[in-house]
């Protein structure tokens, strides 16, 4: 096993080697196109005038939008080499080189990538024993040189597509043929050959080397710069705007959008008539997601109102921590929304929002070994009832290569700890200083064993980054749950016999990956029409963001 070990060591250092002298050598050989801007553009989102956010909200917009790398389809001076060993092709952009790795180009090869469904049907393990002979950039309308049952990518795959053909979607005519030249790899085995051919716009998008990673992730994590504050303005639209956006999909594409770029935002003018099974909550789930999610324990919709019998507290009044619904599920609700009916003669009950992601990055930033304490030691999720018994263990941050994929967090839902007795003390430690990073109503001398320092830091980041408003009726707060934490401010209800006071709100939930789903479709043309890249952020449901 050592020596396996020491000889794919050796064998990783040649190759890491061997591109670094190819790179150095082409780059002294080939003076590089000096008009191309390199630099990052700040991207925008034309809505119709219809969906226009107010100007404090586009200054909020364009100071914390996700910035885009523009695709240049007329991209000229691309060209490509073999390594000499045949393990990966060094391909040129204008913009740089990046390395493409033998096993990686194999397993997207269009020849074997079902035409009409997208599947693969090369195996990965069909790839030992061959390598590269060759590679090239030829044009789209190269001669097929014996070669013809070689698929060439075309249409080819529009932007947004990891796919490496544009055939999967049905619309292909309106994708037409792509100007971008290919490259050609020739495969060897033995006796045994074979071509491939890879659209260069999709190899630059897919793109993996250290300076796409890491422009990639700046794209798509959500740190404390993108995080709503306590006086930002959600972005708002009407609720007619977005049930009746049957022919553009504008509306309901600036929603989606303003939700999974800022955790939440506020549909408004929604009716109050709450009719089952069509009431205007589910109305506005279904036009997001497609369908409602996570009704086995409260219905499709349900409805927050005190009752003097809860099998919840959040049918009470008293105050709700910052926290997700249904932790205890494997995978939580995406969207949830809550609807505000009625808040006649309430005293109090104010809605807040953290953003559990970002806070979970500044986390790691000012306390990393509390930070990892929440990340490798699993908490006991629960919910136990009469009608239900789920129980779910997972640490509360889930944390890939440095980046912050999802946070669980739900005290109201949480059990006994089943972690090694070392790690429990450190455990409540670092849970506590998190809990005070999240709840800024938790009491301000709180005695932890952390420096004053931390402590001020955390229950600062605490005050500036809560948001808190109390719903007015026809008010629908939409947010992601899987990245944002919801509570309530404790409240009265106060009135008279004529009058008495009500607080109801009505809600539901979509399914993340559905409502993704939808949202990367009504994307997908916009990105066509935009001709650059609009990353998907990271939506807190433990995969980063995508292209």
């Amino acid at each position: 096993m050592v020596i396996i070990i020491m000889a794919r060591s050796i064998r990783l250092a040649a190759l890491s080697k061997t591109a670094a002298t190819l790179t150095q050598s082409r780059r002294a050989a080939r003076k590089i196109s000096s008009g191309v801007v390199s630099g990052r553009r700040t991207s925008t989102m034309h809505l119709p005038s219809k969906c226009a956010p107010s100007a404090d909200f586009r200054l909020q917009r364009a100071q914390r939008f996700f910035s885009t790398e523009p695709i240049e389809w007329k991209e000229s001076n691309i060209s490509a080499d073999a390594l000499p060993d045949g393990s990966a092709v060094v391909v040129s952009f204008t913009q740089g080189e990046s390395l493409f790795h033998a096993p990686w180009l194999w397993c997207n090869d269009p020849s074997y990538i079902h035409p009409s469904s997208g599947q693969r049907m090369h195996s990965p393990s069909s790839f030992f024993g061959w390598k590269i002979a060759s590679a090239n950039v030829v044009s789209k309308d190269h001669p097929e040189q014996g070669h013809a049952h070689a698929v060439r990518p075309i249409p080819p795959p529009p932007l947004g597509c990891l796919h490496p053909v544009g055939c999967v979607y049905k619309s292909t005519t309106d994708h037409g043929a792509s100007d971008m030249p290919m490259l050609c790899v020739s495969w060897v085995r033995n006796d045994e050959s074979f071509v491939s051919y890879y659209d260069t716009s999709w190899l630059k998008a897919c793109r993996y080397d250290a300076d796409a990673l890491r422009d990639h992730r700046e794209q798509t994590e959500i740190t404390s710069e993108r995080a709503l504050r306590h006086d930002s303005t959600l972005f708002s639209i009407g609720y007619e705007q977005v049930i009746a956006d049957q022919d553009s999909d504008d509306a309901r594409f600036a929603l989606l959008h303003a939700v999974l770029r800022d955790g939440a935002a506020l549909v408004i003018n929604t009716p109050s008539d709450d009719t089952e099974p069509a009431s205007p909550v589910a109305s506005l789930g279904c036009a997001l997601a497609g369908s409602l999610s996570h009704g086995h324990l409260y219905g499709d919709t349900f409805h927050v109102k005190t009752s003097s019998n809860a099998n919840n507290i959040a049918y009470t009044s008293v105050p709700l921590p910052p926290h997700q619904d249904l932790a205890y599920y494997q995978s939580a609700p995406g969207l949830q929304l809550l609807h505000c009916v009625n808040n006649r003669g309430v005293r109090g009950g104010e809605s807040t929002l953290i953003d559990a992601v970002a806070a979970a990055n500044e986390f790691r930033r000012l306390a990393p070994d509390l930070f990892q304490a929440l990340a490798t030691c699993e908490a006991t999720f629960i919910k136990q009832r009469e009608g239900a018994d789920m129980v779910y263990f997972r640490p509360h941050i889930h944390d890939s290569n440095g980046n912050v994929t999802s946070v669980h967090w739900s005290p109201p839902f949480e059990g006994p700890l089943k972690i090694a007795a070392d790690d429990l003390e450190g455990y409540y430690v670092a849970y506590a200083a998190f809990e005070s990073m999240l709840d800024n109503s938790l009491p301000p001398n709180v005695h932890l064993p952390i420096s004053d320092a931390l402590r001020e830091a955390l229950r600062g980041y605490a005050n500036k980054y809560t948001w808190e408003q109390q719903l007015q009726p026809g008010e629908a707060l939409v947010f992601n749950n899987q990245r944002m934490l919801h509570g309530r401010r404790g409240f009265a209800l106060e009135g008279d016999a004529k009058a008495p006071g009500d607080r109801h709100l009505a809600g539901c939930y979509t399914n993340m990956e559905e409502t993704l789903s939808e949202y990367r479709l009504l994307r997908r043309e916009r990105l066509r029409s935009a001709g650059k890249v609009m990353p998907v952020p990271n939506a807190g449901n433990g995969s980063s963001g995508s292209i």
